[in-house]
This record gives structure tokens, C-alpha cells and sequence, in this order.
């Protein structure tokens, strides 16, 4: 299976000038000690905000109303405060916004939306959506593995499809993200920010060498993970994901990264 959501972005395109790590000690020490996460620091969620329609309210309100309406006034002052101030509680309210955060990230209908601008505002809200939940997961001591697999897989397909600059947005982000939970975090958990970035770097182009590390540490615990899961018996990495709700994005993610060397021995075809 070939992926075909995204042709301008696929294994054949390039962007090298990626170091090996671009996480400023300052930014990372400010998500390790504030009480809140600023999310000012962070390109993707500037990005985000640059780009929302001029009627952010109602973009909000799209996003507030996810669960039937049903507490759409405090959704909404909850998202509305994180918004306006670049600020999210640590920890975040359990319920309001993270509720509709959540069910408005699985809203894949712009790929099927044929009007340009609803396409567009579809794809904006479910990447707002993912960037705010991986932000709590950095906040968490050890988040749910399905939690934050599914949201990593979901930011990477609609970055993926918003285009490269975003995708070298979020590749940051998942690596910082990733310097902040990396202590005391389950290792499930780690594996996934790893799949995550490795398949970032994928898409963009960028040489193997620069990731070798995220490779050695999945193929390092592919066997532990293996030994979790023992009815799983294909040799995919996929497999110790049995409790992601949409496993088929990871899979497309995969398909169009595959051929790309860094892959070589983390996911046999």
C-alpha cells in the first residue's frame, strides 16, 4: 500500500540542514520547571496561530461544541484563556478542554472535503487540537501509550498535508516534547515520540546518520516490547500497538517512509 494523501510531500523529497539537536537548553529548562507550559516558545503553535481564520472565536466555538454541544460554554473559556495567553495549566483540567481536544482530533473529513477553505480550516483544527494534547502529554508523568501514539500519527498526517514547513515544525516539537518526558516516562511511551520523529525525518529528507540514535533505541527495545504483546506474533513494529484506535495512519505514515534507509530493520515489508 502507497499512501496517497499527500504527493507533495513523500519519500523522494529533501530538507537537510537539520542538526542533530535544535532544542535551545533555555526552552527545554522552562518546560521542565514552570508551572505553566508557554507555549509562545514553540514554532508550531506559532505557526498555528498565524494562519487560524481571522474569526478565531468561532474557530474555537468549532471546537468547544465537539462533545454535542454539551459544556461548549466552558470549553470554550478553557480554550479561550489558553489561547489568548500562550499559557497551558500544568497540570491541565482533566475535562475542560481536553474532552473536545480530543474528539475533534479524530475529524479526518478534509481529505474528503472538496471546497479548498473548509479543507483547510478541517486540517487546522484537528493539528490545534493534537499540538495542545501533546503538549499535556509532556506535562503527564507517564501518559496513556494510546493517548499519545494516536495524537503523534495524527499530527504527522495533517502536517504532512498542510505541507514542509509545518513538518519541520513539528518534528521540533516532537523532539522537545521528547527531552521533556524522557525521564521517568514508560517506555512504550518513548518508543512512539522515537517512531514519530524517525518518520518526520523520513518525510523530510533527511540522512540517516543524523537519527541513528532513534533507530538504535527502537530496534533496542523491539524485543521488550515483543515480550509485552506475545500474541502479536508478526514482525512489525505496528504490532505493539494493539491499543491504538487508528493503527491504519501509522501504517500510511509508514508506506511512505519505508524505501528510506533509516528504516531499514524497524519496519519489514
Amino acid at each position: 500500500m502507497k499512501s496517497k494523501r499527500c504527493p507533495e510531500l513523500t519519500r523522494k523529497g529533501s530538507y537537510n540542514s537539520f542538526s542533530k539537536s535544535r532544542f535551545s537548553c533555555s526552552i527545554i529548562s522552562s518546560l521542565l520547571t514552570a508551572d505553566t507550559m508557554d507555549l509562545s516558545q514553540i514554532k508550531i503553535w506559532q505557526r498555528l496561530k498565524a494562519n487560524l481564520p481571522s474569526d478565531v472565536e468561532s474557530f474555537l466555538t468549532s471546537i468547544a461544541e465537539a462533545d454535542y454541544g454539551q459544556e461548549a460554554d466552558e470549553h470554550f473559556q478553557a480554550l479561550k484563556s489558553i489561547h489568548d495567553e500562550d499559557k497551558l495549566p500544568c497540570p491541565v483540567d482533566p475535562w475542560f478542554p481536553l474532552e473536545v481536544l480530543e474528539l475533534s482530533r479524530w475529524d479526518l473529513s478534509h481529505y474528503t472535503e472538496s471546497d479548498p477553505e473548509i479543507s483547510k480550516f478541517l486540517k487546522l483544527r484537528v493539528c490545534y487540537c493534537t499540538t495542545l494534547l501533546l503538549a499535556v502529554c509532556a506535562d503527564s508523568e507517564g501518559g496513556s501509550i494510546n493517548c499519545c501514539a494516536d495524537n503523534i500519527a495524527i499530527s504527522l498526517d495533517v502536517c504532512r498535508s498542510l505541507g514542509k514547513e509545518w513538518m519541520i515544525d513539528l518534528f521540533d516539537y516532537l523532539g522537545l516534547v521528547h527531552e521533556k518526558i524522557k525521564e521517568g516516562n514508560d517506555t512504550e511511551t518513548l518508543l512512539f515520540f522515537c517512531l514519530g520523529q524517525l518518520v518526520g525525518a523520513c518525510i523530510l529528507g533527511q540522512h540517516e546518520n543524523a537519527f541513528r540514535w532513534r533507530k538504535e533505541f527502537l530496534l533496542a527495545e523491539k524485543r521488550h516490547i515483543k515480550n509485552c504483546h506475545t500474541y502479536k506474533a508478526e514482525d512489525n513494529i505496528l504490532a505493539y500497538s494493539w491499543g491504538l484506535q487508528r493503527p491504519e495512519i501509522w501504517a500510511e505514515l509508514l508506506d511512505v517512509c519505508w524505501e528510506h534507509p533509516a528504516m531499514e530493520g524497524v519496519y519489514p515489508r
